[in-house]
């Protein structure tokens, strides 16, 4: 694992690339190892109060490749940028193919036509279909080879980026939505059934605690939790059900 951190660098930007870690330290005996991050990566590791990218998860939990999810933050951190200041009603961006190859490490078998299609016109049809931006694009050519992707990045409205667009984003939302403040004591409440009162644990499991007085408390199993979601999820959807408002 150690050889692996001290052999793959960490791009900076597009002609300076850094070693993650300088030096790895095993302690024989022990299952600890120190690590030394190399000091060109301090300011990207400590100056993230005004230095990062934000986004509503559920947006990419609803993304089908690895690439597609790639290419949606890009794409979000340069609208994101672009609308910092001034609002706008789209960005536009340049970027080169080659460029693109190395951020997504987009092996040399993926000729352009496979990265166009696996990769480019996914992502335009699915983040249309399923986030909250929309992109359009137009190639730019250098002789007969395609050089650059002259990118538009619009907000989507129309997308089916809510939190009931699947199960899988509808957990995700419940989970950031009522997460436990462990310091404080504060776990709160979904839904009040007659059996208890379903809450969130700190790893993001449903449990039910009792109603009675003494406080006890269920942890759903795998198979329990996966029925209870989606008896959640369909009854929010269908409105039969209506989750506890914080």
């Amino acid at each position: 694992m150690t050889t692996d951190l001290l052999s793959n660098p960490f791009m900076i930007d597009e002609y300076n690339k850094v070693n993650w870690v300088t030096i790895a330290e095993y302690e024989k005996g022990s299952n600890i190892v120190k690590f030394e991050i190399h000091r060109k990566l301090k300011p990207y590791l400590l100056d993230l109060k005004s230095n990062f990218l934000t986004y509503n998860i559920a947006n990419i939990l609803v993304l089908k490749s690895a690439y597609v999810i790639r290419l949606y933050e890009l794409c979000k951190d340069h609208y994101a940028e672009g609308t910092r200041y001034k609002p706008k009603t789209s960005v536009v961006f340049d970027m080169k193919i080659d460029r693109l190859r190395e951020l997504f490490n987009i092996p040399d078998s993926y000729k352009y036509n496979d990265i166009r299609r696996h990769i480019i016109d996914k992502s335009v049809k699915q983040f249309k279909e399923k986030t909250d931006i929309q992109i359009s694009y137009t190639e730019i050519k250098l002789g007969r080879k395609v050089d650059t992707l002259h990118i538009t990045v619009k907000e989507n409205n129309k997308g089916s980026n809510d939190y009931l667009s699947s199960k899988k984003v509808f957990v995700a939302w419940v989970r950031e939505k009522y997460k436990p403040n462990v310091e404080k004591e504060i776990y709160p409440i979904i839904l009040v059934t007659n059996k208890g009162k379903i809450r969130v644990d700190i790893n993001g499991k449903l449990y039910l605690s009792d109603n009675s007085k003494n406080g006890n408390a269920t942890e759903y199993d795998h198979s329990q939790a996966n029925k209870v979601w989606t008896w959640l999820y369909d009854g929010v959807k269908d409105e039969t059900l209506k989750l506890n408002t914080l």
